[in-house]
């Protein structure tokens, strides 16, 4: 009766250490899914980071000149603007002064 029980005790040790590394080896198994899922997401996205940097340079470089043209034009109409204001600058303070001038001859009698 010893000798059964002592063949279960085993047997049944025997098979918990059998689950024991069962269940050990699927840890390790869903371990490396999981971290080889995470290392691929990470590539992936490596990947895209670049291919979109090598999208950005290339519009960049393909619409330099026209950005280039604009930015010249811009500055161009800017300049010919701020002209016209000292220009129109000018002209204000040449009436301001005309109408002071004239406010001085009324007042002094020659109207």
């Amino acid at each position: 009766m010893e000798n059964k029980f002592e063949a279960s005790e085993a047997a049944k040790e025997e098979i918990i250490s059998k689950l024991k590394a069962d269940f050990k080896s699927e840890i390790n198994e869903q371990k490396l899914f999981y971290e080889n899922m995470i290392n691929d997401q990470i590539k992936a996205s490596l990947e895209k980071d670049e291919t979109n940097t090598k999208c950005m340079e290339m519009v960049q470089k393909m619409h330099k000149k026209d950005f280039e043209k604009l930015q010249n034009e811009w500055e161009t109409k800017e300049k010919e603007l701020l002209k016209e204001i000292a220009r129109n600058k000018s002209n204000t303070e040449k009436v301001s002064f005309i109408k002071d001038s004239v406010v001085e001859i009324k007042g002094s009698g020659w109207f």
